[in-house]
Order: C-alpha cells, then structure tokens, then sequence
C-alpha cells in the first residue's frame, strides 16, 4: 500500500493483503481503505493517473483519498472510506451501495445508509466505479468496529459485500 501526505509525498505500509478471487467478466467490488485526508483534484491533472510506477491514486467524484496507515481513528477527526465497484455487464445503471457499522464485540448495528443509488459516481465506458463517503462518526462512542460495504444492482440478485474492522477512540 503507498501512503502519501501532500501533494508529492508518498510512503510504503506493510500489511496483510486479502485480495478475493475475480475474473474481469465479473460484478465485483475492491477491498475497502480508509482515509482520513480528502483533497480536491482537478478532473483533467494528472493527479488522476499514477503518481509512483505501479500505484494509482485512489480518486472518486473529484477528490484524492490518502490511505490511512493504521486502523485506528480519533472520534474527532474525518474518517472517509474508498472501494472501487468492477461492472463490466452494465456500466453502472442501477448500481446501488449501502455501508452499516456494525459494533465488532455484540453485532449490534449502529449506523444502517440503507440501499442507494450511486449513479453519480459512475463514469460512462468505463466498468470501474470509484466510490468513497465520510463516515459520521459523532454519534459513535469509542470502541470496536466492523465496516460492511455491500453493492447490488436494483431489482437483480447480484449482490457483493466487504468488511474491514476500526477502532475509534
């Protein structure tokens, strides 16, 4: 993972890769990277293209998301996660996304998006669509957590999720 902070710094992250199967004729979603750092992008900069040879930065709706090094947050600071939706078959029409956060420890569900559209994020031609939102982290006390990420198609059965586990303190 490439870590960067300002607009020319970048640093290397060792961690724990769980990459699962996927054939590019596929509906399919990446892993889930949280940051804490958005930066506005010029659409049409380079900034939308690799910045270290191998290394694309992870960019949706206009924004530049940082990686975050470390799966541990302040309750205080923005907290925003990226994936990235693979639909070959259909280009994004009625593509639909909720995330829930579940508390790690009982299961309980403590902040539900419900299923939305997410037709803005899609980019026409092209099969991958980048998503990223800010988490509202305030009505969260401290503890553990789980992230599930979850992207459909409205009204088909095709359906795909992701975890990830955080710490707020």
């Amino acid at each position: 993972m490439a870590v960067g902070v300002g607009p020319d710094a970048a640093g290397k992250v060792e961690m724990p890769l769980d990459v699962p199967p996927w054939t590019a004729a596929s509906f399919g979603m990446g892993g889930i990277a949280f940051s804490t750092e958005a930066q506005a992008v010029d659409p049409a900069s380079p900034v939308g293209g690799p910045i270290l040879e191998g290394r694309t930065p992870l960019v949706a709706l206009g924004r530049r998301f940082v990686p975050a090094a470390t799966s541990r947050f302040q309750r205080s600071a923005p907290l925003y996660f990226y994936t990235e939706v693979y639909d070959p078959a259909l280009g994004g029409a009625g593509l639909t996304m909720e995330y829930r956060v579940l508390d790690r420890q009982s299961g309980e569900v403590r902040q539900d998006t419900g299923m939305a559209g997410v037709a803005n994020y899609v980019r026409p031609g092209n099969p991958v669509v980048p998503f990223a939102t800010r988490l509202p982290l305030a009505q969260l006390p401290a503890g553990e957590y789980r992230l599930e990420v979850l992207a459909g198609h409205a009204g088909s059965g095709q359906t795909v999720a992701r975890t990830v586990d955080f710490e707020l303190n």
